[in-house]
C-alpha cells in the first residue's frame, strides 16, 4: 500500500478560455496527461465566476460538490423536463458527455440597499444592469435559462411613464468553487462522500472493504477546511499514519493483504482544528471488474 500527499503547491493552475472561471488540476492520471489525452480520471476545483454552459467530456462520469459560494442549479439538454439543484457539500453525478447549462441559485437581500427608477430592465448575476433584450451567454435548450444567467425572479420592470423610485433588490453574489471528480465510464467506477466535522464529532472511522482489491483501485481524501490525521491498521499491531493539510489530497494506492491478515482496512481521520464548514472529502475509484464498498 502506498500513500502520497499531493500539496497545494504542487497543483496546475488554468483560466478558462472564455474566461467565466479558472479552474486547478489536483491530480490527473496517469500524470504526463492532459486534458487533450485520453486520461483515466482526474481530480480538480473550478471557480466559477459567471455561471453558464459546461465543458464537454465524452465517454466520462462526472462527479460534482459546491464547496461554497452560489449554489448551482444546473440544466441537461439530455434531460429537457427537469433541472437539478445543488446544494453545499452534496456530491451529484452526471454523464460528461451531457450538454449542461447552469444558474446561480440568487435571492435578494432582505431589505432594499438603493432606490432608483427602473425601466424595464434585469440584472446579471455579477449585479450589473442589462437590458431585457440582452443575449444570454447560455446556450439555449429546452430547459436553459430564457433571460439571463442569474434567475428571472430578479427581473424587474416599472411602467415607462412612470417616473417613481423603485427599491432595487442586488443579489447577493459570491463566486462558486467545486470540487471535481471525472473517470473514464468504460474503466472505472467512482464514488465520492463528504463526511462533515463539529465541535461534537471529531473523529470518524471509514471501514473498507478490501476482500477483492484489485491492482488499481485507488482512493482519495481531501479535507477541506480543516487540518486531518490518517491513520491505518496494519499487521501485527504496525500502522501507517500522516496528516494532510486543508486543500491537500492524500493517495492511497495498491491496498494488497496477506491472507491472514482482516479484509477490511480501517482508517482513521481525526479533524485537528474544527472550523465552519469542515468537511472531508472521500473518492473511491475502482475498475469496473470489481466494485468496493465504504462501510
Amino acid at each position: 500500500m502506498s500513500w502520497t500527499i499531493k500539496e497545494k503547491t504542487d497543483y496546475l493552475h488554468m483560466i478558462w478560455k472564455n474566461g467565466k472561471g479558472k479552474s486547478v488540476q489536483m491530480h490527473i492520471e496517469p500524470e504526463n496527461m492532459t486534458l487533450e489525452d485520453p486520461f483515466k480520471w482526474r481530480i480538480s476545483s473550478a471557480t466559477i465566476t459567471i455561471a453558464g454552459a459546461f465543458s464537454q467530456f465524452d465517454g466520462y462520469n462526472r462527479t460534482l460538490i459546491i464547496l461554497k459560494g452560489n449554489k448551482l442549479t444546473l440544466y441537461h439538454r439530455q434531460q429537457p423536463n427537469s433541472s437539478v439543484n445543488l446544494d453545499h457539500f452534496t456530491p451529484y453525478t452526471f454523464k460528461g458527455c451531457w450538454e449542461t447549462d447552469s444558474t446561480f441559485q440568487i435571492s435578494p437581500p432582505p431589505q432594499p440597499i438603493l432606490p432608483i427608477s427602473i425601466l424595464n430592465h434585469s440584472y446579471s448575476s455579477t449585479g450589473s444592469l442589462l437590458s431585457t433584450n440582452s443575449n444570454s451567454n447560455a446556450s439555449s435548450g429546452d430547459n436553459s435559462p430564457s433571460i439571463t444567467s442569474s434567475q428571472s425572479s430578479l427581473l424587474l420592470s416599472a411602467s415607462t411613464n412612470s417616473a417613481s423610485a423603485y427599491p432595487i433588490f442586488l443579489p447577493q453574489v459570491e463566486e462558486t468553487v467545486d470540487f471535481n471528480v471525472i473517470s473514464k465510464e468504460n474503466e472505472f467506477d467512482h464514488s465520492c462522500r463528504v463526511h462533515s466535522f463539529n465541535n461534537e464529532n471529531r473523529e470518524l472511522t471509514i471501514t473498507l472493504d478490501t476482500s477483492n482489491t484489485p491492482s488499481g483501485t485507488t482512493f482519495i481524501f481531501y479535507p477541506y477546511q480543516t487540518t486531518i490525521t490518517v491513520k491505518s491498521k496494519g499487521e501485527e499491531g504496525s500502522y501507517q499514519k500522516c496528516k494532510v493539510l486543508s486543500e491537500n489530497l492524500l493517495i492511497i494506492r495498491d491496498i494488497h493483504l496477506k491472507p491472514q491478515q482482516t479484509k477490511q482496512l480501517y482508517i482513521t481521520c481525526k479533524d485537528n482544528e474544527t472550523l465552519k464548514n469542515a468537511n472531508l472529502v472521500v473518492i473511491q475509484i475502482s475498475p469496473k471488474s470489481i466494485r468496493l464498498q465504504e462501510k
